[in-house]
C-alpha cells in the first residue's frame, strides 16, 4: 500500500533573532511562500500544511495553495517543541479522517531546499528501509578542537588536545532542511537520529538556516548569484 507523506511547514509569528522572520523575503517571495511552492512540486508529498499562530503567515500559505492549521497559543512560544506542534497537526488530520504514515518537517527558514532534495531523501529512506531521516552538513570545525567554558570564568571546562585537521574525524550536524519520521514514532520517541535514521548529506553552501540577520543577508546574496549556485552540487 502506498504510504501517505505529510509535509509540515512550522512557522510561528514570534522570533527573537529576526523580526517577522518567516515573512522575510528572499528575492520577491517570503520564506513561507518559498517553502510552500517548492514542496508542492514534490512527487512524494501527498499533502502539505502550514501550522502557525499568525494570520498573515496562514494567509500567505493559503495563497501558495497549501492547507493551513491555526496553532494554539500554548504551542507558539519560544519553549514550544516542534514535535508537540506536529502532534497537534496529526491530531487535526486524524479528525479529518486522514491517516498519515510519515511526517516531513520543512522549516521555512531554510530557503534553498528543493523538491528534488525532499524526494531524494524520501526515496533513499524507503530504499534503505529506514523509518526516519535527518539532513546534515559537514561541521566547519572538528569536535576535537572544541571545548566548553566554565560558567562565569575564562577556564575551559573540557580540555581537548589540539591536533592537525588531517588527524581529526569528519563531523556532521543537522542543517535544519529535512526531518522525516514515521507518525507513530512522533508520539513515542520523537528524537533524531535513532538506530534506523537515514543521514542525508547536503552541500554546506545550500545549508543556510536563517536564525539571525547575518544569515538572512547571506541567503539574499546567494539568491542573487544563481549562476554560482547552479555550479554547486546539491548533495554531497
Amino acid at each position: 500500500m502506498k504510504k501517505f507523506f505529510l509535509g509540515v511547514i512550522p512557522a510561528r509569528k514570534g522570533s527573537k533573532g529576526v523580526k517577522n522572520k518567516n515573512l522575510q523575503k528572499i528575492g520577491d517571495e517570503t520564506l513561507v511562500k518559498i517553502a510552500a511552492v517548492e514542496s508542492k512540486k514534490s512527487k512524494f508529498l501527498n499533502e502539505i500544511v502550514c501550522t502557525s499562530d499568525s494570520k498573515k503567515i496562514l494567509n500567505e500559505a493559503k495563497l501558495a495553495g497549501i492547507l493551513t492549521i491555526k496553532r494554539p497559543k500554548k504551542l507558539a512560544s519560544d519553549k514550544s517543541s516542534t514535535w508537540d506542534v506536529v502532534k497537534h497537526v496529526l491530531n487535526v488530520m486524524k479528525m479529518k479522517k486522514k491517516i498519515v504514515d510519515y511526517v516531513v518537517i520543512l522549516q521555512p527558514t531554510t530557503p534553498f531546499r528543493s523538491h528534488k532534495q525532499i524526494d531524494e531523501a524520501i526515496k533513499e529512506m524507503l530504499k534503505q528501509k529506514k523509518d526516519s531521516c535527518i539532513s546534515v552538513k559537514k561541521s566547519a570545525y572538528p569536535p576535537e578542537w572544541m571545548f566548553w567554558e566554565k560558567k562565569n570564568t575564562n577556564v575551559a571546562a573540557k580540555k581537548t588536545g589540539l591536533t592537525n585537521r588531517q588527524q581529526t574525524k569528519v563531523a556532521l550536524h543537522p542543517n535544519g532542511y529535512i526531518y522525516i519520521m514515521k507518525s507513530s514514532m512522533i508520539f513515542k520517541n520523537p528524537i533524531l537520529p535513532q538506530s534506523k535514521t537515514l543521514i542525508f548529506k547536503m552541500s554546506n553552501i545550500f545549508s543556510v538556516n536563517i536564525d539571525n540577520y547575518q544569515d538572512l543577508e547571506l541567503a539574499r546574496v546567494l539568491h542573487k548569484n544563481k549562476k554560482y549556485l547552479k555550479k554547486i552540487k546539491i548533495n554531497g
